[in-house]
């Protein structure tokens, strides 16, 4: 394991006040957190300048890599000329510019957008809409939700209400109305007296027949299109979204997709949702990625057929939702950026080098003893590990040594690294965590 020599006041300062998320702290008592110093494209770097490749993207933001110069230079320039203003009742280029920018890239018929500051507040404000939607149009019973099994909106009540990952939400069940969830075609939970379209089909079909029954008290299905991040990187096919598309579209609920982690590139073209032609989602909710982790700021696009519905005369029927930093120059100046890098790094075309060279490295993690259902999507590799819970420690500890900074979720162990990896390094992740692997696990 790499030894840190010059941290000890920072680490003690950290410890002595601070609470990190998703950490039981007692856990640092034996293994500190690691101090970082900066960062610099693909890597942190600590106070011994020891370099360790970001393989989730700092929890799946960083697309174009830390602190990359188009992105510093379009935050530095947006500084100097003003750094916030309130988003009621002024306005600034960056808003317009971007809005612009997110309506063209996006599905058709998403011409609107509202502004919020991370993945939660994006999701909130869809699920507040839709029902404050149908209200204004008479139907105030459809007031409901569904989802999917397994699924992950944030943390915040109403996203909790639509999630159903129980280690993260469970001891708050008591405080949030939870959602009817449906099931998710996954591969490795196929039964097996179905083959994967008749899976698919099964899936739907549970969505179908409750909405036949219940569609006049739902508003809205809320789903993570094609990839469950944080229920375990779970991934299921485009053919089972466009199928609750149709069916959302059939019974008059609304479509309020979660591009919180797949968006901007992950998955190999700009959405999820880009994989399923003609898909109208009615909520698209973006966040992470937008600014490439180095603001926060997100954005929930919605339809002028929504939007018309609150245009009033009467105050009493705007949207009475928002945020301080809805709209944040900075965030949107750098959200420019971060899309521009798209085109000028020809970002898209990189990622289908990434893709190409994953397809090459299931057998290869398949051979070792203990590692079920390799998975990918675009550039994003998981795979399932059952005894990785007690391997955990030692597996990070040798992956730090490699320099890599690996944090399994649970018993799945995933790679999610800046879309700009090059393809050798990439390779030289996947190809070094076989061996670590196949030297720790019990065979």
């Amino acid at each position: 394991m790499t030894k840190l020599k010059s941290n000890s006041p920072l680490i003690e300062k950290d410890l002595a006040y601070n609470w990190h998320p998703f950490t039981q702290m007692k856990h640092h008592e034996t293994h500190p957190p690691i101090p970082i110093k900066r960062t610099d494209g693909c890597y942190l770097i600590d106070m011994d300048n020891n370099r360790y490749l970001d393989t989730i993207s700092s929890w799946w933001c960083t697309i174009h890599g830390h602190n990359h110069p188009a992105i510093v230079h379009a935050l530095s320039t947006q500084a100097k000329t003003m750094c916030h203003t309130l988003y009621a009742g002024t306005t600034h280029q960056p808003v317009a510019d971007l809005s612009e920018k997110l309506v063209a890239i996006t599905p058709k018929g998403l011409n609107r957008v509202f502004y919020t500051d991370n993945g939660s507040t994006a999701i909130e404000m869809a699920l507040k809409c839709s029902v404050a939607y149908f209200k204004r149009k008479g139907y105030s019973q459809k007031n409901r939700f569904v989802s999917l099994e397994h699924g992950y909106h944030g943390d915040t009540l109403g996203c909790m209400s639509v999630s159903h990952v129980s280690e993260f939400n469970q001891e708050f069940s008591a405080l949030a109305t939870p959602a009817i969830k449906i099931p998710v075609p996954i591969e490795c939970n196929k039964p097996d007296q179905l083959n994967m379209n008749g899976f698919i089909t099964y899936c739907a079909n549970v969505f179908s027949g409750f909405l036949k029954s219940n569609n006049n008290e739902v508003a809205a299905l809320v789903v993570e299109p094609l990839l469950q991040a944080a229920g375990g990187f779970r991934m299921y096919p485009p053919q089972f979204l466009d199928m609750l598309g149709n069916l959302c579209t059939n019974y008059n609920v609304h479509l309020i997709v979660d591009e919180v982690a797949t968006g901007f590139g992950r998955t190999g073209r700009h959405f999820a949702v880009d994989h399923v032609p003609n898909l109208s989602p009615d909520f698209l909710c973006l966040s992470k990625g937008l600014t490439s982790g180095t603001l926060p700021l997100a954005a929930t696009l919605t339809t002028q057929k929504i939007y018309d519905a609150f245009y009033d005369d009467s105050k009493s029927n705007m949207f009475a939702h928002g945020h301080t930093y809805c709209a944040n120059p900075l965030g949107c100046a750098v959200a420019l950026a971060t899309l521009s890098l798209f085109e000028t790094d020809r970002t898209l075309d990189h990622v289908a080098k990434l893709s190409a060279m994953l397809d090459r490295k299931h057998d290869q993690f398949n051979a070792i003893h203990g590692v079920l259902n390799t998975r990918q999507l675009g550039s994003i590799f998981a795979m399932t590990i059952p005894s990785l819970p007690s391997i955990h420690t030692e597996l990070c500890a040798r992956g730090r040594s490699a320099g890599f900074w690996l944090r399994p979720l649970g018993d799945t162990l995933y790679f999610m690294p800046p879309l700009s990896i090059p393809v050798k390094t990439y390779e030289h992740l996947v190809d070094t965590v076989a061996e670590i692997l196949t030297d720790i696990l019990p065979t």
